[in-house]
C-alpha cells in the first residue's frame, strides 16, 4: 500500500497542473498511474489470501494482468475484494466498522478501467495508430473521478479471510502515526465481553461474520 499511496501523490501533483505538460502528457502518466493502482489492488488481494492452496500455484503466484488475477480469487473465495469502511473506537482494542457503500472502486470498476487505461496508453494496431481522432480526452475529469474512487476504496478498508472470522484491515494514512500505511490483523475474541453499546442507527452493523460479543481484537502487523 506504501506504492499506492506515493502513486496517488504523484497523480494529486499532475492534476494540480504543477508540471507544465500538455494534455497527451497528462493523461498518458495519469491513465499509466492509474493502470499500475489497479494492478498493486489485485497484487494486494492475492497476498492477502496468500494461504489459500490454490493461491500458492506457480502460475497464478507470477500472473501480472489484473482482471485474470480478480477473476481467478473470485472463484477461490467470493468476498476477497476490499471492502472499504469508516472506522471508530469503542475502547482499547475494540472498534466499530461502518460499511461505505457507493462512490468507491468496485470490482467491476477495476476490470472496466483497467481496461479503458490499457487501450489509452498502448499503441495498439497500425489501424488505431493511423486513426486522426486523438483518444485521449480533452481534460482531467475522467482522471480526477477514477482517483477519488480509489481513494475511497483504499483511505480505510478490510479484507475478510475464508470463513470471515479473521480480516486485515488497512489505513492508508494514519495521522496519528506520521500518515503511514497501517496493516493490522483482526480477530473474535473466545471470551464473551460487555456488550456493545447501543447505536441509533440501524444501518451500521458490526462486520460480517463477527457477531456482537465478540469484539474485535487487533495487532499491528
Amino acid at each position: 500500500m506504501e506504492e499506492a499511496k506515493q502513486r496517488i501523490s504523484w497523480l494529486n501533483i499532475v492534476l494540480a497542473g504543477k508540471t507544465g505538460f500538455p494534455n497527451v502528457a497528462v493523461q498518458e502518466f495519469g491513465f499509466l498511474q492509474l493502470r499500475i493502482l489497479c494492478e498493486l489492488i489485485a497484487l494486494a488481494c492475492l497476498t492477502a489470501h496468500g494461504d489459500l492452496p490454490d493461491a500458492k500455484e506457480k502460475t497464478l503466484r507470477e500472473e501480472w494482468n489484473a482482471t485474470k488475477i480478480l477473476k481467478r480469487l473470485e472463484r477461490l473465495h467470493s468476498d476477497f475484494y476490499p471492502k472499504p469502511v469508516s472506522m471508530r473506537e469503542l475502547g482499547p482494542g475494540r472498534k466499530h466498522f461502518d460499511d461505505i457503500t457507493s462512490g468507491f472502486l468496485s470490482k467491476a470498476d477495476l476490470i472496466s478501467l483497467y481496461g479503458r487505461a490499457s487501450d489509452l496508453i498502448h499503441r495498439g494496431s497500425v489501424a488505431k495508430l493511423l486513426t486522426p481522432k486523438s483518444p485521449w480526452p480533452t481534460d482531467t475529469t475522467e482522471i480526477t473521478g477514477w482517483g477519488q474512487k480509489i481513494c475511497v476504496l483504499l483511505s480505510h478498508h478490510h479484507i475478510g479471510h475464508l470463513g470471515g472470522e479473521t480480516y486485515l484491515l488497512c489505513i492508508l494514512e494514519n495521522p496519528s502515526d506520521f500518515n503511514r500505511v497501517q496493516v493490522s490483523f483482526a480477530e473474535a475474541q473466545p471470551t464473551t465481553p460487555e456488550p456493545l453499546p447501543q447505536s441509533n442507527d440501524r444501518d451500521k452493523t458490526i462486520l460480517p461474520g463477527l457477531h456482537p460479543s465478540k469484539p474485535w481484537k487487533s495487532g499491528k502487523r
